[in-house]
C-alpha cells in the first residue's frame, strides 16, 4: 500500500462509494446530490457508508484525503539517551498522522473530518500545576532514517539536542510539539521538520527551532501539509521534563 493509493482526490458520481483502508480499519466515503456520508468501521462487511455521518456540502464531487500531524504535542520518554556536554545527538521518532478529509478543496473552511492512525494514551507534561495535556509516543527512537521504515500512516520527525550545559543531559521526557511542524514527501516517505533544541541546563528555558534539511529531506522541497500553528511561542515554553525523586539517601 502506497501513500498515493490513500492520500489523494477521489472524485465520486453521486451515489457512488469508495471503502479506503487505513490501517486497521475502513473509511466508508459515498457522495450524493448534496453532500457525503463518511463512516469510519473496523471492518467492511455488510457495512454502509450511510450508518455514519453526513456532511451537507453542495453539488462538489471531490473529496480528498490528506496527511496531518496531531493536534496536541507529543511526549517521547527515554531512560536510555544521554548527552554530554558540548556534544550533539541526532535521531529520528516515529509519529502517528491524521487523516484529513476535504470536500472540493483542500482549505480549512472545507475540513470535514480527522480521522487519527491508531489510539494514542493521553498524558501530562511538566509539573502538575503548570503542565500542558500531550500524547504519549513510548521509548522507541532510531538512529538513522533508514532504521525508522515507517508504515504509510506514519511520518518520521528528525531530532537534534545540543547540550549546551556543563553537565550529562539524560533525556528523561522530551515534549515534540508537532503543531509547529510542516509534513514533506521525501520518496515513499513522510517526513516533518527538523526540531532542533539547544539545552541549556535545568535553570534555563532551552531553544528550539524548526527547519527544512536537504541533508534530511533531500534537494527538492515537496511540502504536503504546513502546521497547524505557524506562529507558536513555543520556543518559550520548556521543553524537557525531568522526574523528580521523591527519596532521600540518610
Amino acid at each position: 500500500m502506497s501513500m498515493n493509493s490513500i492520500f489523494k482526490k477521489y472524485n465520486l458520481a453521486p451515489n457512488e462509494s469508495e471503502t479506503i483502508g487505513f490501517g486497521d480499519r475502513f473509511i466508508l466515503v459515498k457522495h450524493i446530490e448534496k453532500g457525503w456520508y463518511i463512516n469510519v468501521v473496523d471492518d467492511d462487511n455488510d457495512k454502509l457508508a450511510e450508518d455514519g455521518e453526513f456532511f451537507h456540502t453542495g453539488t462538489s464531487s471531490a473529496i480528498i484525503f490528506s496527511p496531518a500531524l496531531q493536534e496536541k504535542p507529543l511526549v517521547f520518554k527515554s531512560n536510555q539517551l544521554a548527552i554530554l556536554p558540548g556534544q550533539s545527538l541526532s535521531f529520528f521518532v516515529k509519529v502517528p498522522l491524521v487523516l484529513q478529509v476535504f470536500y472540493s478543496r483542500k482549505k480549512e473552511e472545507n475540513l470535514l473530518k480527522e480521522i487519527p492512525f491508531g489510539n494514542l494514551s493521553n498524558t501530562w507534561f511538566g509539573d502538575a500545576d503548570k503542565g500542558e495535556a500531550a500524547y504519549s509516543i513510548g521509548t522507541e527512537y532510531f538512529l538513522t532514517l533508514a532504521d525508522a521504515n515507517p508504515s504509510v500512516f506514519e511520518a518520521v520527525c528528525p531530532v537534534k539536542v545540543h547540550n549546551n550545559s556543563k553537565a550529562v543531559l539524560a533525556l528523561e521526557r522530551l515534549i515534540l510539539r508537532v503543531n509547529n511542524l510542516s509534513i514533506y514527501k521525501n520518496a515513499d516517505n513522510f517526513l516533518t521538520d527538523l526540531i532542533k533544541i539547544e539545552y541549556k541546563g535545568k535553570e534555563q528555558i532551552s531553544s528550539v527551532s524548526y527547519s527544512y534539511s536537504k541533508t534530511i529531506h533531500g534537494e527538492k522541497e515537496v511540502v504536503i501539509t504546513k502546521p497547524r500553528e505557524e506562529n507558536s511561542l513555543a520556543s518559550l515554553k520548556i521543553n524537557f521534563h525531568f522526574i523528580k525523586n521523591i527519596y532521600r539517601s540518610i
